[in-house]
């Protein structure tokens, strides 16, 4: 350990590292959507991130961020599928020339 350590911080950092995973691998499936790909990053990372809280509540904090992360994560869980259903209903430029 370095000082000043700060276990809270470590798991916040974690927490947006597994988002950035989240999105390299979603960009390997979704190529043609980056704002899939960034929204499933962004939706990964909150939701890790509010999980991290939750369990870190003796860390520090306030007492809402459990409650306004997840709010957070779920309104970004939200756009995703709705961007997702959107581009599943419409048609590829292949399916439109037939």
């Amino acid at each position: 350990m370095f000082d000043p350590f700060n276990l809270h911080l470590l798991h916040d950092v974690g927490a947006f590292q597994i988002g950035i995973g989240a999105a390299l691998v979603a960009a390997l499936v979704w190529h043609d959507d980056a704002l899939s790909v960034a929204l499933l990053g962004a939706t990964t990372g909150a939701l890790v991130h509010a999980i991290s809280h939750v369990i870190d509540r003796s860390l520090g904090g306030r007492p809402s961020d459990p409650w306004t992360l997840s709010v957070l994560a779920i309104l970004l869980g939200a756009a995703l599928v709705l961007r997702r259903s959107a581009r599943q209903a419409r048609p590829t430029p292949a399916q439109a020339d037939k």
